[in-house]
């Protein structure tokens, strides 16, 4: 026996096949047919293989299950029944029950004289001479066949045949699409979105809508990299025109920022809010000149010389003003690497003075003190004491 449903829901149309001996219809994780409708229980009905055909029971819900518009407890299933549960409509196609056999037609009574032919002499009788056409069984399982083949066709049709409405929304989104306005490409996206199903492939519809999203992202930046621009070129005019008004810099600085946070601009910016409060561009180049000498101290391991450095930068009040948060990342960049150079060093006269190499380990605690850098300085002078 054969059986199959057209399950229509939500403007949609699947096909299940009904392969097991129980088959059970509800809206839980556990039914073999889920539904979507809230009205419908977890397990609403459930339908059986007999031997006769199918048969659908009610599994004693409130609402009860409806076959061909009556509410039903159990009913043996037709070709063309229709199980209404919730908004979901249910076709059932397939063999029908059972039926009671009709009873065996009388055997043909005997012939009571010999055909003959055109002469005169007798003839073969055959059994399927006088019959005209199928029989009433063959001829209903050729139409239960044509009207289950139609039923399919109708429903695939339903899916992959876009209407016309569809076909309009589609066209307009396109136009949309193409022009180089966000507003209008922002509609044709929203087009898109709510396009009848079936109208295009699942695939092809995904594509058209990240082409869409890019092109906006594109267009926005765009403009935002316009408005950046002018923007930067007011702030830049009104401080050429007014060199000393540092504040007016630092108040603007941070609403760009705010606004165009991916603006290569800001670089500029900062670069001349630091330059104008650092004391013009003669201050500026004291400025550079001192990080150059802060970099090459370093680059020779020479501690005492980049303290030194980084003190005059921290007593320079114009450096202060301009650059007070690059001194004072220096100060904590400074200190942690002489941490690590103290210990390294510390542990290396440590093995000298083992080995008796007193005065060698004397020198590395003094150049340690020099640097000025505590606690670091008053370990090495009480090292260095404890030597002497």
């Amino acid at each position: 026996m054969n059986g199959k449903l057209i399950v229509s829901e939500a403007g949609r149309d699947r096909v299940h096949e009904l392969c097991d001996e129980r088959t059970v219809i509800g809206t839980g994780v556990d039914a073999d047919l889920h539904l979507k409708q809230a009205e419908v229980a977890s397990a609403h009905c459930e339908i059986k293989r007999t031997s006769s055909g199918f048969k659908i029971v009610d599994l004693e819900t409130a609402s009860g299950t409806t076959i061909n518009g009556n509410v039903v407890n159990q009913h043996a299933l037709q070709n063309g029944d229709t199980i209404q549960l919730g908004a979901a409509r249910l076709t059932y196609l397939g063999d029908s029950a059972a039926t009671k056999a009709k009873p065996k037609s009388a055997p043909p009574s005997p012939l009571t004289f010999h055909p003959t032919n055109e002469e005169g002499e007798p003839r073969r009788f055959y059994r399927h001479e006088g019959q005209s056409g199928l029989g009433a069984g063959p001829k209903a399982a050729l139409i239960l066949a044509a009207l289950s083949i139609l039923a399919l066709i109708l429903v695939w049709l339903g899916k992959s045949i876009p209407n016309e409405e569809g076909r309009k929304q589609l066209q307009e989104a396109q136009a949309l699409i193409a022009k180089k306005n966000v507003g209008s490409v922002r509609k044709g996206l929203r087009l898109l979105e709510t396009l009848p199903p079936g109208t295009i492939q699942e695939r092809t519809l995904e594509e058209m809508k990240e082409k869409a999203k890019e092109k906006i992202f594109n267009l926005e930046r765009g403009k935002t990299n316009i408005e950046a621009e002018n923007e930067f070129r007011r702030i830049l005019e009104y401080h050429l025109s007014h060199k000393n008004d540092t504040g007016y810099l630092r108040s603007q600085i941070p609403l760009f920022k705010k606004r165009y946070p991916d603006s290569q601009r800001i670089e500029e910016l900062e670069r001349r809010l630091s330059t104008a409060a650092g004391g013009g561009a003669s201050k500026q180049a004291a400025w550079d000149a001192a990080e150059d000498g802060l970099r090459t101290f370093l680059g020779k391991d020479d501690y005492k010389g980049a303290f030194d450095v980084l003190k005059r930068m921290e007593a320079d009040d114009d450096f202060v003003r301009g650059h007070g948060t690059r001194i004072a990342t220096y100060r904590g960049t400074l200190e942690r690497q002489f941490g690590r150079h103290f210990a390294k060093e510390k542990t290396r006269a440590l093995a000298l003075h083992q080995q008796g190499k007193v005065e060698l380990a004397k020198r590395i605690y003094q150049t340690l003190a020099s640097v000025g850098c505590e606690p670091y300085s008053s370990q090495a002078k009480l090292l260095l004491t404890k030597l002497q």
